[in-house]
């Protein structure tokens, strides 16, 4: 698994890197739709962790695996092994990796309807976030925390929310976190008014255009399908 000369900088060792790899490899390939690519490396991340045995490995090689399962479409499952890995996490004081957890967890139960436990959990997530500094996880929150909004009737705040965090990742060039937020927007937005439609098509044609770009293919995907939903609409 590792070259036989390879040398790790100070302070780490090559396992450790090797999983880092293996763990954001697995994670951006699900991302992108690319399965069987994320299972790969997933599968590389747990046979490090379960050697080493350590906290910090089992929890980086549960976060890319709950990730997956998302992209594999099982909320559930997704569900189980991000709850115990937030847990280990917690427990050792793995405070890089909470609120990393806790964004995918909220997600997982925001794909099963489950708006109040979702809001609860991606709310901790956000917080967790800005506490240590970590923008690209407090964005990727706020996105999901304001979808949990808009499904429990508190529409107004979930499009400020989304607003913000279109202005954020825009201006500091997470583009696709820019994606998501606009196509989010669009999926919260009643289309009850040709306004309203016209704004929703312009978010999901920028959402549609950025993951393209990107090589999202899922976002890409979502984004089209409700484009095409409302651009009947628009038209009839």
């Amino acid at each position: 698994m590792t070259e036989t000369n390879a040398v790790a900088p100070i302070g780490t060792t090559v396992q450790y890197l090797l999983l880092m790899c293996c763990m954001m490899k697995s994670v951006v390939n699900a991302m992108m739709g690319e399965l069987d690519t994320a299972d790969h490396f997933h599968q590389r991340a747990h046979g490090i962790a379960s050697w080493s045995k350590r906290p910090f490995d089992r929890v980086a090689a549960a976060y890319c695996g709950g990730t997956l399962m998302l992209g594999r479409g099982d909320p559930s499952a997704a569900a189980i092994i991000l709850e115990e890995a937030f847990a280990l996490a917690q427990q050792h004081s793995i405070r890089l990796f909470v609120p990393m957890i806790a964004c995918q967890w909220g997600l997982a139960y925001l794909e099963q309807e489950q708006f109040d436990r979702a809001k609860k959990i991606l709310a901790e997530a956000r917080h967790g976030a800005k506490a240590i500094g970590y923008k690209s996880t407090e964005l990727r929150a706020s996105i999901y925390l304001a979808f949990a909004l808009g499904r429990i009737d508190d529409v107004h705040n979930a499009q400020i929310m989304l607003q913000d965090t279109i202005s954020a990742a825009s201006q500091q060039g997470f583009s696709g976190l820019e994606a998501e937020a606009r196509f989010y927007e669009a999926l919260i937005t009643p289309a009850t008014n040709r306004d309203n439609r016209a704004k929703n098509i312009r978010n999901l044609q920028a959402s549609m255009a950025i993951s393209s770009r990107n090589g999202a293919n899922p976002l890409l995907l979502k984004a089209q399908a409700l484009f095409n939903t409302l651009f009947v609409g628009e038209e009839e």
